[in-house]
């Protein structure tokens, strides 16, 4: 199957539902220490280019919601172990 190349920001749902759903999904499969180190690269990246592309309104709903509702969410952490072999294979989690 062949699917043409597209934007995933086409839609105006995007920024908001993106922004949710990595708060989301770092509150699920992060151990608790490693969550602000996450979320705060995470929101260093996002706002900027948030601001470069006049979206910022958008991705900060989607945060607020995001951090509102993560406790809908069942934690189920990856084990430290999994962290250092992530880690050692060149993508830690928390970037």
């Amino acid at each position: 199957m062949h699917h043409p190349l597209t934007q995933p920001a086409r839609h105006a749902l995007y920024y908001r539902l993106a922004a949710r759903n990595r708060i989301w999904i770092a509150y699920r499969g992060l151990p608790a220490p490693l969550l602000p180190l996450y979320l705060s690269a995470w929101t260093t990246i996002t706002l900027a280019r948030a601001v470069r592309g006049g979206k910022l309104g958008r991705t900060l709903r989607g945060m607020r919601e995001g951090w509102t509702t993560r406790r809908t969410q069942r934690r189920d952490p990856m084990s430290w172990r999994t962290v250092y072999r992530l880690t050692a294979a060149g993508r830690p989690p928390t970037i």
